[in-house]
Order: C-alpha cells, then structure tokens, then sequence
C-alpha cells in the first residue's frame, strides 16, 4: 500500500510539474510601416542661423517601410524577455538655400533592442501584450548637395534610447501566432543631422514557440 501512494505521490508530483512548465524559446519577425523625422522649421533655422545661409526652405518625408526580427524565453506564462533587431527605414529630408544651393539627406535608422514583455490572455487564444525595452540605436546619412552647398561630411549618430511597444497577439496554434503591433522610440539620430526626432512603427507578424 506505501508503494502504491507513493507511486500516485509521485506521479501527481510529476504531472503538476510537467502542467506548470511555461518557459519555451520563441522567435518571429515583422513588417510594417514607420513614421518619424526631424522638423522642417528646425533643419531650415539651423541652416541660417548656424551655416550662413541667408535663406532656407526644407521639406522632410518621414515615412517607409521597416520590419523587425525577434526572438525571446517566455519565463512564465505572462513574462518574457525579448530582443530584436529594429530597421524603421530611411527618412529624407531636402532643403533649398540662398545662396543657390541644394541639401538633400537621408537617414536611415536601425536598432538592437533587449527588454521585458508581458502579455495577458483576456479571451481564449487572444493574448494582449506590452513590452519596455532599451533600444541601442544607429542612424547612418547619406548627404548630396549642390551649388553653394557643400557637404563638409557627417558622422553617424549612436545613441541608447526607450522603446516601448504595446500589441495584440492571436494563438493559431500551440506553436504559432499572428500578432499586430505598435512600437515606439524616442529621440534617435543627433542634431546634427537635422535633429532627434521619435520613431512610430506600425507591423505585423508571426511568432513561432519552440
């Protein structure tokens, strides 16, 4: 009888410890659009009052394409760590100057990023998630100018910022869900290239549980 409880001891033991299991690897990526970019009235201010000019006229496109590829360790079922690589695309901006002259620059901005996610699953198989990271920032230019505009050469700009992303998440299996999500950064590239600015990304993706 002592070999019989202890077998059923020990099996319920096993069975609630196997039932508890929740840490599992996981990995995705993403694609979206991202939005953000210096201010025009900033970049043609700094252009007459810093450079010289005597007048400046800037226009910026701060829109493109981007994606996101992402892997984590689900440590409890509603706790994660998670780090990706982030590329929100180019932003360009193009200013017009007197004396006769062109500027046109284009920044494209990429990250790596490592945080914590948690996630909650209000209905079954729907999972809302948030997610605090610090995101190591890269913001390379690529400048041409004209006329009496000359390019005197412009360093890349590396900084550490936040990032900070909220989502919803929808369970197509055990091992594979689609997700839609937003995710932000705050004050990327420097002023010398036109001036930090925040970056919005908007995407969809797969995630993948190992």
């Amino acid at each position: 009888m002592r070999h019989r409880i202890g077998n059923i001891v020990l099996g319920c033991a096993l069975a609630g410890a196997a039932g508890g299991v929740s840490a599992q690897f996981y990995a995705g990526a993403q694609g979206g659009y991202a939005s953000g970019g210096p201010d025009a009235g900033s970049i043609s201010n700094q252009l007459v009052n810093d450079l010289g000019f005597f007048t400046a006229s800037t226009q910026v496109d701060k829109g493109d394409g981007a994606w996101r590829v992402f892997g984590g360790y689900q440590i409890l079922p509603w706790l994660a760590v998670e780090g990706a690589y982030v590329d929100v695309g180019k932003t360009k901006w193009s200013s017009v100057v007197t004396p006769p002259g062109t500027i046109d620059v284009s920044l494209r901005t990429t990250a790596w990023t490592l945080g914590v996610a948690a996630r909650y699953e209000f209905v079954p198989k729907w999972y809302g998630y948030g997610r605090l990271s610090a995101a190591w920032t890269e913001t390379k230019p690529s400048v041409s100018t004209s006329g009496f505009a000359e390019s005197a050469g412009t360093p890349k700009s590396t900084r550490t910022v936040p990032a900070y992303a909220a989502g919803v998440e929808y369970a197509f299996s055990p091992r594979f869900s689609g997700r839609l999500e937003y995710e932000g950064m705050s004050d990327v590239s420097s002023d010398e290239l036109g001036g930090k600015f925040d970056v919005n990304m908007v995407s969809i993706g797969i995630r993948f549980n190992f």
